[in-house]
Order: structure tokens, then C-alpha cells, then sequence
């Protein structure tokens, strides 16, 4: 994705977020300015889903799931409640383990910029994310290879024939 379209999506979940009464534009400015667009659009991508509610009342007074934006994004609004809902909800439980702690690091970092401890204490702070089993099938065949190679240039060739004619990690590299 290029440059002036993260730029776009960033100005959109800005203009989303933004009001009075939180200080996302300042932990933006503050924290977020030095790294890269991507990593800002994922950050802020985390915090519009803080403050969105998964459940609002039908004609029956039951609760049906919908993605609400908590009116104004006020960091004082949010209650336990909502942080419950939060990680209860279908669109946290359908995330890969990994993502999930990407994404409950991510608000934890805007809950403690903005003194919501009684809030970042509800976030878990361990996963228990399991070793993935690799089997034959998962690993790269010689026919693999050879689309790999036909498809790189010259440095990425040169990169993956060292690392795969002597069984090396990524980590043996660096």
C-alpha cells in the first residue's frame, strides 16, 4: 500500500476519533509521529475499536451485536463494561492469538497515556500462544523454491539459495 492512501486511512480514523474531549490527536502527535504509517494506521485502527461498543438495545430490550462508536471517543466514558464487551466480542475472538496481543498491547499503551489504569488492569497481559507443529507438508519443496527463485531478483535469489542450501533460519542471518 502506498504512502498517500495509509496517509488517507490515517486522516479517516483521525477524523473518526477525534473530539474535544480525548487526547488522541495528542497521543498521536506525541507517540505515534516516529514510526512508521502502517504501524500508526494499525495503532489507531486499535483505538477505534476501544471505543466502539458491540451491543445496542432492539425493539425488544435485548442486545443485538452492532459496531458503535461511543459518542465523542471520551476516554472518561469508557467503563468496564465496555472493555468486557470489547474482548467477549466476535471481532476479538475471530483474531489469531497474536494479533490479539498486538492489539491489547496497543490499548494498553493509550489507556496508560491517558490514566486509565482501572481500565489497563482488565486487559490481559500474558497470552499463551502455542508452538505451531510444522509437518513435511509445511515446509519448502524443491518445487517451491524454484517459483521462488523465478520470481525474485538477484538479491532475493542469492538470499534464499544460502538460506536454503544450508537449512538456515531467518534468525541465522541476523
Amino acid at each position: 500500500m502506498d504512502a498517500k492512501k495509509l496517509n488517507g486511512y490515517i486522516s479517516k480514523y483521525l477524523a473518526k476519533l477525534e473530539s474535544n474531549k480525548n487526547n488522541i490527536e495528542e497521543y498521536y502527535l506525541r507517540k505515534l509521529t516516529g514510526v512508521s504509517l502502517r504501524t500508526q494506521l494499525n495503532c489507531l485502527m486499535s483505538i477505534c475499536k476501544l471505543f466502539e461498543t458491540n451491543k445496542q438495545r432492539n425493539m425488544s430490550g435485548r442486545f443485538k451485536p452492532n459496531n458503535i462508536i461511543l459518542e465523542y471517543a471520551d476516554v472518561n466514558q469508557l467503563t468496564k463494561e465496555n472493555i468486557l464487551v470489547l474482548l467477549k466480542g466476535e471481532w476479538y475472538k475471530s483474531l489469531k492469538p497474536q494479533t490479539q496481543q498486538l492489539h491489547i498491547r496497543r490499548m494498553r499503551q493509550y489507556l496508560k497515556y491517558s490514566k486509565r489504569d482501572d481500565l489497563e488492569d482488565l486487559l490481559p497481559k500474558k497470552f499463551k500462544i502455542e508452538a505451531k507443529q510444522l509437518s513435511k507438508t509445511d515446509l519448502i519443496t524443491r518445487d517451491d523454491l524454484d517459483i521462488i527463485l523465478k520470481f525474485s531478483n538477484l538479491w532475493g535469489r542469492t538470499l534464499t539459495m544460502v538460506m536454503y542450501e544450508g537449512a538456515l533460519r531467518r534468525s541465522n542471518l541476523e
